[in-house]
């Protein structure tokens, strides 16, 4: 993000002065180069354009929520505060839905509810065979709840950011083959 993009917040007027945190919730709403950062990673990742708006708002939202503590401190700008709330409310929807791929090949998003546990379980273990072991295992722990930073150590990483790394690289490496073998998908969730 350029430098004149970049939001610039004191978080103690904002928890003292309703008019700031107006003008500052205006800001962000127009700030374009956040808003496609959001926009952008959503749709990199499969999302719809429905999906990001609806990420950006609630991105927003939590971010005034934890602004308002009075402990509360960045340390990075505002604009990646944002933009990595908006990629783990993307994530923890990924977490939990699946995809569901229809007949013509159209993405379709199926709540887990909908199937018996032991189904879904083994509906991803089918999927995560087509990974690798390490991607299987760090999935395997993030879809567990495990802390990125317990995931690295399990993982042998050097930090919590190669940890995260990998499940994202991961996720994205089961994504496009879901995308490219739509046959194989179909077999796998039992639609063949």
């Amino acid at each position: 993000m350029r430098e004149n993009n970049l939001l610039q917040i004191n978080f103690d007027e904002l928890r003292r002065s309703a008019n700031y945190r107006e003008e500052v919730c205006k800001k962000i709403y127009k700030n374009q180069a956040l808003k496609d950062s959001i926009f952008s990673f959503v749709m990199k990742n499969s999302g719809q354009e429905y999906d990001a708006n609806e990420i950006f708002q609630d991105a927003i939202v939590i971010f005034f929520k934890k602004a308002m503590e009075p402990d509360f401190a960045i340390t990075h700008t505002a604009n990646s505060y944002i933009l990595g709330i908006a990629k783990n409310i993307f994530y923890k929807q990924f977490k939990t839905k699946m995809l569901h791929l229809k007949p013509e090949n159209e993405f379709d998003i199926v709540e887990i509810e909908e199937h018996d546990d032991k189904d879904i379980l083994d509906i991803v273990k089918k999927i995560l065979n087509h990974t690798t072991e390490t991607c299987r295992q760090v999935l395997i722990y993030w879809s567990q709840n495990y802390k990125m930073a317990e995931i690295a150590s399990l993982m042998s990483y050097k930090s919590e950011m190669m940890a995260r790394k990998k499940k994202h690289e991961c996720i994205q490496k089961l994504s496009k083959f879901l995308k490219d073998n739509p046959k194989i998908t179909l077999k796998i969730i039992g639609n063949d």
